[in-house]
């Protein structure tokens, strides 16, 4: 799915050899059809955001088993729009969309077992409306827990441009913000060790420096990963089971965008 306005209509979960080879469908799609936000459970499942009309049905958190074809919905109350959902060791974790006409409601993330045990809010984020008109809700987006479950990365919407990656304890709820403002910042994603966070950057200050970054979950030792000028890099993870950080493989998505420095020519 791509974020361009269109509510992703149309749009459906893919699956494919890391070499691109065996490309593949696994849901059904349609003009008003939704799935997207799909990630990893273990090697057979995967989860995801599905509703069948995004017109009249709030969307809900699906399971697909790869081998068998079979689906089923993650229990979340009805009432609750979800999205971007991620899930280790059947720890789950997602936003909850605010569907409130009022500006200044920020979405939050949520925390459960896949059973849909458990259930409770993880973040509260109090944010004062920016003057400026919204992009997105205000609020928590992108969640992704650590490899232990101790810990979720996620990015936080201030208004504006302002996007910022932050962490919070799944235990004690203590937050941990890891960019500054003032420098759009997010979909974070933990290396397979623990020890570090990737993340895109789009410091618009200095067009050098716009790509994907690593970062220590403490905020520290945080450093640019030498890409090919002139594209616009978006979406990293970590390839699961891959290695330590130093020599794990990333899978992003990228464009060449002409007007950026060391751009190639146009062929």
């Amino acid at each position: 799915a791509e974020e361009n306005g269109s509510d992703y209509l149309n749009t459906e979960i893919m699956v494919a050899n890391a070499d691109g080879t065996e490309l593949k469908s696994l849901t059904k799609t349609g003009p008003a059809v939704m799935n997207a936000n799909s990630s990893w459970i273990d090697n057979e499942r995967l989860i995801y955001v599905h509703t069948d009309d995004v017109h009249s049905k709030l969307p809900e958190l699906r399971v697909l088993n790869i081998a068998t074809k079979q689906e089923q919905r993650v229990p979340t109350p009805p009432n609750l729009a979800v999205a971007d959902p991620t899930c280790k060791n059947d720890k789950l974790v997602f936003p909850v969309v605010q569907t409130s006409t009022d500006a200044s409601a920020c979405n939050p993330l949520w925390i459960a077992n896949l059973s849909g045990a458990g259930l409770k809010q993880l973040t509260n984020p109090v944010i004062t409306k920016p003057i400026m008109p919204l992009q997105f809700k205000l609020g928590d987006y992108d969640p992704w827990l650590s490899p232990d479950g101790s810990s979720v990365a996620f990015m936080r919407y201030s208004g504006g441009t302002d996007w910022r990656v932050y962490t919070v304890d799944v235990d004690t709820r203590v937050e941990r913000e890891l960019t500054p403002p003032g420098i759009a910042c997010g979909i974070p994603k933990w290396s397979n060790d623990g020890k570090s966070i990737i993340y895109v950057s789009w410091d618009t200050s200095d067009l050098k420096k716009l790509g994907l970054y690593l970062i220590d979950p403490t905020g520290a030792n945080k450093r640019q990963i030498a890409l090919p000028a002139g594209y616009l890099y978006s979406h990293p993870s970590f390839v699961p089971d891959s290695g330590q950080t130093n020599t794990a493989q990333i899978v992003f998505s990228t464009r060449r965008v002409p007007a950026l420095p060391g751009s190639p020519p146009q062929e």
